[in-house]
């Protein structure tokens, strides 16, 4: 952090987390303090009026699955609904995301059950049924 290297830092944060097993006890520290430089770092994408990176969620059963969304620059060429694979973090996607909105694409980015920051929230499986409409 000395070196002004918090990116570097969030993913060496992220890195540690992901190769600890589940039951070690600084696996869920390392979690939040990557996701906690991630949104500091990144702030001006998701503050102020007119954010560019809206943050909402979608409730699933009994917990709520986080959503990152865009607004096209520009014409709107279609809408693209991203999740990524078991073990990723949504965080990861931010400049797939920008891309695509500068591209102009509408974009849902979100984590599902047993994925990213869900698992921390009570869902520690992996869902296969995804494609399932829920509400």
């Amino acid at each position: 952090m000395s070196e002004e290297r918090t990116g570097n830092a969030i993913a060496y944060y992220r890195m540690s987390e992901f190769f600890m097993y589940d039951g070690d006890p600084d696996k869920k520290k390392y979690y939040e303090l990557a996701t906690k430089l991630f949104y500091e770092y990144y702030a001006d994408y998701f503050e102020g009026d007119h954010p560019r990176i809206e943050r909402t969620e979608v409730p699933y059963e009994n917990v709520k699955l986080p959503v990152m969304h865009v607004r096209p620059q520009g014409t709107n060429k279609g809408t693209i609904l991203i999740h990524g694979g078991n073990d990723s973090y949504f965080e990861e996607f931010l400049f797939s995301l920008l891309y695509l909105q500068e591209k102009g694409f509408e974009v849902y980015l979100f984590e599902g059950p047993g994925q990213g920051g869900v698992i921390w929230s009570g869902i520690r499986m992996f869902l296969c049924f995804l494609k399932e409409p829920r509400s």
